[in-house]
């Protein structure tokens, strides 16, 4: 029995040399469990897919799977976004500027017009006033061909 135990112990690691270094050392370590275990290494060999830290190992493989999926598709929708913010903002500081521009422009029209408004009612003031002499001046025009 012990020269078939010492020919499987030979076997295996050059049946794990041929995988990945990940893979080598999962199998190394079913290796030691199973010899601390049981003592068996046939039995861990022929078992080696149904264990626990198999199982527990491919679970943590579809998570890393699926989680780099998610982290693509949220890298490409931080992407679309950013690109959006980036365009908004563009847009945004743009509409702002020439809405400042026309707001300036605005705010001069008014001053223009205000004064504007002032010299108009000052003229008007100025007519109601030549109205009101040129009234006074025609009735006493009109008073003194009367008497006459």
């Amino acid at each position: 029995l012990l020269p078939v135990s010492v020919l499987l112990l030979a076997a295996v690691p050059l049946a794990l040399a041929g995988g990945a270094p990940g893979q080598q050392r999962e199998d190394a370590l079913l290796q030691t469990w199973g010899e601390e275990l049981d003592g068996n290494l046939v039995a861990v060999a022929t078992d080696a897919k149904d264990t626990p830290v198999t199982r527990v190992v491919n679970l943590l493989k579809d998570m890393q799977t699926t989680l780099k999926k998610e982290m693509d598709e949220d890298a490409a929708l931080y992407d679309k976004l950013a690109c959006w913010c980036n365009t908004n903002e563009n847009e945004k500081g743009n509409a702002i500027s020439e809405q400042s521009a026309k707001v300036t422009e605005l705010t001069s029209t008014i001053e223009a017009l205000t004064a504007k408004s002032a010299e108009l009612t000052a003229t008007i003031k100025q007519l109601e006033e030549d109205t009101a002499a040129g009234k006074q001046a025609l009735a006493t025009a009109t008073a003194l061909r009367e008497k006459e």
